[in-house]
């Protein structure tokens, strides 16, 4: 898929539930509720370019708090040997959960120039929130949670987790580990 205009759904503007599809946009894609790409398949390379905006929640959004979650989100705990990469250069934003990684062995890289943020201030919630093993995050944008909200977010009992900090990166908000267990294995 490749998009260079506007793709706008409630939910799951984009759906991936096939093998090695690549989704590259320089445009906008909105899921005006939640979920702009849903992707469960396995093998997804999804590029937002620099000119691209990826958001869950309206194109003009009325305030800064709200229910849309998952701008982007990876989506399939059941197999062990899926992956997927994300290649953001642009702007991907949600109220709550920006990026939602509930997939083993993802690859997230966040540009200089680049931001990944959410807006709602109400919740305890991310920027980036990683719910499954293995996932590795470079940042050299912008990751920005909301005030009392996280940068980035590993949930409890996730291992393996590498966080890579390169350049002049921007993070608002705390980079949260949970528990001890997964502060052990995040390097």
């Amino acid at each position: 898929v490749t998009n260079s205009g506007t793709i706008t759904a409630a939910n799951r503007a984009i759906n991936i539930e096939n093998a090695n599809t690549i989704i590259t946009n320089s445009g906008e894609i909105y899921g005006t509720d939640e979920k702009a790409i849903n992707v469960t398949g396995n093998s997804a390379t999804i590029t937002n370019e620099s000119a691209g905006t990826i958001r869950a929640g309206a194109a003009s959004p009325d305030d800064n708090d709200g229910s849309e979650v998952n701008a982007v989100i990876f989506d399939n705990a059941d197999d062990s040997n899926y992956n997927g990469t994300l290649e953001n250069y642009g702007t991907i934003t949600a109220a709550r959960t920006a990026v939602k990684v509930n997939m083993q062995n993802l690859v997230i890289n966040n540009y200089s120039g680049a931001t990944i943020q959410i807006t709602d201030d109400s919740g305890e919630t991310a920027a980036i929130q990683i719910s499954d093993d293995n996932a590795t995050i470079t940042n050299k944008g912008t990751l920005s949670g909301a005030p009392n909200s996280h940068s980035i977010e590993i949930e409890t009992g996730v291992t393996g987790t590498k966080i890579y900090v390169d350049g002049a990166p921007t993070f608002t908000g705390e980079v949260e580990l949970t528990d001890s267990t997964v502060a052990e294995y995040t390097t």
